[in-house]
């Protein structure tokens, strides 16, 4: 679905990434891991179309995107949410979504609403409700419905699970599986709960300072004492 062939990019004049190639299978979850600053946001943020890109190219099912403007990207099938500001926080949900589907006919929106409501019923619960009274595992399954109202093959989540509580953790990190086994989503997660990430994942890519370190199954990282060690925290 995506493929990221010797890719050079940063922001401006500050290189991150340095000849880093990935490719995300279709219908998989791919994860990213890495020590902080190692350029794994930068990486979403390229597929994005959102740094400076120097050389090497990004396609999607075959179709060069590298550096096209954000909002092209989005329509073509690609939904991505950042770390933060995933949400509109002092928007109801009702209020998000109508944001998130802002493009569609009334029919198809309500349609796609309540396929999301499906999938996350407690929001159905508190579509009056601010997004502000949510917790962050909540924000996180917010913006995942506002991204799915446009139906994407592929999703891009950045540390959808750092920080949150053992119990919504959980939570979401079901969804996420549901996105790859229920929906039939193409999922690239970044994310620094090492383990967790790595135990739900089919293929694994480890980067340190901006370079590939690894490329491989996840299982298998997640049994490498040694990079397990020198880079992730994990033996």
């Amino acid at each position: 679905m995506i493929k990221v062939n010797q890719l050079d990019a940063g922001y401006g004049p500050i290189q991150v990434l340095y000849e880093v190639d990935l490719v995300a299978d279709a219908q998989q979850i791919t994860v990213i891991v890495g020590p902080n600053g190692s350029g794994k946001s930068t990486l979403l943020k390229s597929i994005m179309g959102s740094t400076t890109v120097y050389s090497g190219s990004v396609t999607y099912k075959g179709r060069d995107i590298t550096a096209r403007p954000k909002h092209q990207v989005a329509n073509m099938g690609i939904a991505y949410l950042p770390q933060v500001e995933s949400v509109f926080a002092k928007l109801t949900v009702k209020e998000n979504l109508i944001m998130a589907g802002h493009a569609l006919e009334r029919e198809e929106f309500e349609a796609r609403q309540e396929e999301v409501m499906g999938l996350f019923p407690f929001l159905k619960e508190r579509l009056k409700a601010k997004a502000t009274t949510f917790s962050g595992g909540e924000r996180q399954m917010l913006a995942m419905a506002m991204a799915l109202l446009r139906k994407p093959e592929v999703i891009m989540l950045d540390e959808p699970i750092t920080h949150l509580d053992p119990k919504i953790t959980s939570q979401v990190v079901d969804k996420i599986i549901e996105l790859r086994d229920g929906l039939n989503l193409t999922v690239l997660l970044v994310e620094q709960n090492v383990k967790t990430a790595l135990e739900i994942s089919d293929k694994a890519y480890l980067l340190a300072s901006g370079r590939t370190m690894y490329e491989g199954p996840s299982q298998e990282l997640l049994e490498n004492p040694e990079l397990g060690r020198m880079y992730l925290g994990i033996g």
